[in-house]
């Protein structure tokens, strides 16, 4: 029986041993309350692209908001949490007085 070169491997792959030590370090090292915040805010008169976004995680819960201004000149904001216990999100359209 002749075997290709990727059977092989796949042979030499499975016969190797589960590296436990290595898969219990990397269990210890996880961050089990992950923590960020970031922000961006985007002002191009050029273009007429304006736009902004912020976030915040602290453990399991996620939240935040972004807002762009339509072509019709009225402030679309979202704002979203990504938790098991609140609502998922909110929209919220707002008029601007264009100069």
């Amino acid at each position: 029986m002749v075997l290709k070169l990727h059977e092989i491997l796949l042979l030499a792959i499975a016969a190797r041993p589960l590296n436990v030590d290595y898969l219990s370090d990397r269990c210890r090292t996880l961050n089990h309350n992950p923590q960020y915040q970031f922000s961006f805010d985007i002002k191009d008169d050029e273009s007429t692209n304006y736009h902004n976004r912020k976030e915040t995680r602290d453990g399991d819960k996620i939240s935040g908001s972004y807002s762009v201004v339509d072509s019709d000149g009225f402030i679309r904001t979202v704002t979203y949490t990504a938790d098991p216990k609140e609502v998922p999100a909110f929209r919220h359209r707002q008029g601007i007085l264009l100069s």
